[in-house]
Formats: structure tokens, C-alpha cells, sequence
């Protein structure tokens, strides 16, 4: 109980430091939920009007992982320039399975995060061998996958983000990274 309090805890912190706990606005539209996409900043070239969620879509998602995604939500991080999707495997949105975000930003100050900062102490930073397009992967304390970062260009990015280790495990994680890359290198 312990290692599930202070993991979630340690999500918490990094959702904050990471800015992804930006406030995103849901309305109700029939009886069913919608999604509103928030126009914060600019979008990067590479993505469509509908952001990461129009490229790598909740059905696409669902068939890499084998999970059940019901819902792809858009949102924006304050002061980065991105463009990201949190998936959920509820109509509620308690809490989102993975995010996958497209950034330009600084990939050295990212790495620094995990190397330097207090909370992620014990942290691992390694490259993933079965993906061929350059990659880090970050792993936690207790060597479970958290990130995986699929290099395209010196500062720019695309990152999945784990958030349930009782939802999906670093293996699907992986598939996931590989049809990614291939939907990315298209």
C-alpha cells in the first residue's frame, strides 16, 4: 500500500512540475461527454488542427495497447510549445492510462530533470535498442517505464507518458513506441 501511495504521489509531483496538470474545460453535449479544445500558443508545423489526438487517434492507441481507450482529450502545457493528448480508459476521466505530446523544447534541460532533480532520485535514463529511431526511455526508482522519448529532431520530440502501471506495462508501452514511430516516420 505504501508503494502505490508514494508512486502516486511521485505522478502528482511530476504532473505538476511537468505542467501537465493544466485545467482542461469538458462540456456535456446530449447527454454525452465532449472534449474542448484548448487554443493556448501555437501549434507545431508537424501537427494537424486537431492536434496529437487527429494523428494518434484513440482507436489507434486502443489497437496498440489492447486497451479500451473510451476517450482522447487535447490539452496545453503553459509556456511549451506543444501539442498533447491524454487517453482514458473510463468515461469519467479520473485519471488518464497515457499521454502522447509532440514538444519543441529543450531535450537537455528534460534529461537534467531526471538526472538532477530531488524527486526523481534512482531515476534511469537508457536508450531502447528494439526502437530505430533515436529514443530515451525513462525509468523510476523500481525500474518501471515512465517515458519514452522518440527523438525527431535536436529539440524536438515526441513523449508517451505512462501514468497507470497497473493499466498497461512497459511492453505495451514499447509496441506502442513502435507504431508510433511508424505513423511518425510516414
Amino acid at each position: 500500500m505504501k508503494k502505490i501511495t508514494l508512486v502516486s504521489l511521485l505522478f502528482m509531483v511530476v504532473i505538476i512540475f511537468s505542467g501537465c496538470g493544466e485545467k482542461t474545460e469538458t462540456g456535456i453535449e446530449g447527454g454525452k461527454d465532449i472534449d474542448v479544445v484548448m487554443e493556448k500558443g501555437s501549434q507545431t508545423n508537424a501537427t494537424t488542427a486537431e492536434g496529437i489526438c487527429g494523428i494518434f487517434t484513440k482507436e489507434f492507441v486502443a489497437s496498440a495497447t489492447g486497451l479500451n481507450i473510451t476517450t482522447a482529450e487535447t490539452y496545453a502545457i503553459e509556456g511549451v510549445d506543444s501539442s498533447n493528448c491524454r487517453y482514458y480508459i473510463d468515461g469519467k476521466k479520473i485519471a488518464p492510462v497515457i499521454t502522447i505530446g509532440k514538444f519543441k523544447n529543450d531535450l537537455e534541460k528534460e534529461k537534467k530533470k531526471y538526472t538532477e532533480h530531488p524527486l526523481f532520485k534512482g531515476w534511469k535514463i537508457l536508450k531502447n535498442d528494439a526502437i530505430s529511431m533515436d529514443n530515451l526511455v525513462t525509468y523510476n526508482e523500481v525500474g518501471q517505464l515512465n517515458d519514452i522519448f522518440l527523438i525527431t529532431g535536436t529539440n524536438e520530440y515526441y513523449r508517451l507518458m505512462l501514468y497507470s502501471f497497473k493499466t498497461i506495462g512497459s511492453n505495451e508501452m514499447v509496441t506502442l513506441a513502435l507504431k508510433a514511430e511508424k505513423e511518425i516516420r510516414k
